[in-house]
């Protein structure tokens, strides 16, 4: 083998255990996150819901480089504001929903006599 064969190969596999390495160290933790699910909710009726914004904030959402997550909503122990994107037959209204969530811990959103609220999936 020529060594300028040789030096690229070299080359490339040190590339690869460099972004081998950079995976785990920019991928986020999700166990350091209150986790909200508003992706696979629905009510009886069909509506759905969507967070768009937390404490004013774009929602941070889940995502995977090389496995699919449902890109559940992130966030940090903590009294929060959660700005809730309802679909009821076609019509969109927001609302604002104020819970306190624990990191650790899965939440979804409940529709409880017209108004919405955040319950730990267990819980409900």
């Amino acid at each position: 083998m020529s060594s300028r064969l040789q030096a690229v190969l070299f080359f490339a596999t040190v590339l690869f255990f460099v972004f081998s390495i950079s995976l785990s160290i920019w991928e986020l933790d999700w166990k350091d996150y209150a986790i909200i699910n508003d992706v696979t909710v629905q009510s009886k009726n069909g509506d759905s819901y969507r967070v768009l914004r937390v404490d004013g904030r774009q929602a941070v959402r889940m995502k995977g480089r090389f496995e699919s997550r449902a890109p559940l909503v992130l966030t940090d122990t903590g009294v929060h504001n959660f700005e809730i994107e309802r679909t009821e037959n076609g019509i969109v209204n927001a609302s604002t929903v104020s819970a306190d969530v624990q990191i650790g811990r899965r939440y979804r959103i409940l529709d409880k006599d017209v108004s919405l609220t955040l319950v730990a999936e267990a819980d409900h």
